[in-house]
């Protein structure tokens, strides 16, 4: 995946399978977000008795993030723009909320078994 967003778009043809790589950055920006956002808020991995995988801890390290806006900036947008802030702050404001959460779906889990 890195070598494709570093590639700048996948190999993209047309005018519209840029438009669904610049959608498609946007999505895996905002999901970052979300992640570095619960990660930040101190909410447990799996292993530790939390509910946020091992595998998405990775998606939302900086250096992830820094790759995605890499990408965002080769396909026009830039940090400042306000797709690429919408993105990243509608990111923010999920993994808060989902951080919020997770204490009760984790005792709701640990309950179930």
């Amino acid at each position: 995946v890195k070598a494709a967003f570093e590639a700048g778009g996948g190999g993209a043809k047309t005018e519209q399978d840029d438009t669904k790589w610049r959608k498609a950055l946007v999505k895996k920006l905002r999901a970052a977000a979300a992640v570095k956002a619960r990660v930040d808020a101190g909410e447990k991995d799996c292993s530790k008795g939390g509910l946020l995988q091992f595998a998405q801890k990775s998606k939302g390290s900086q250096d992830a993030i820094e790759v995605l806006l890499t990408a965002l900036e080769k396909v026009g947008l830039w940090r400042g723009h306000a797709e690429v802030k919408a993105a990243f702050e509608a990111g923010a404001a999920e993994g808060r909320a989902a951080a919020i959460e997770a204490p009760k779906k984790a005792a709701a889990v640990a309950e179930r078994e």
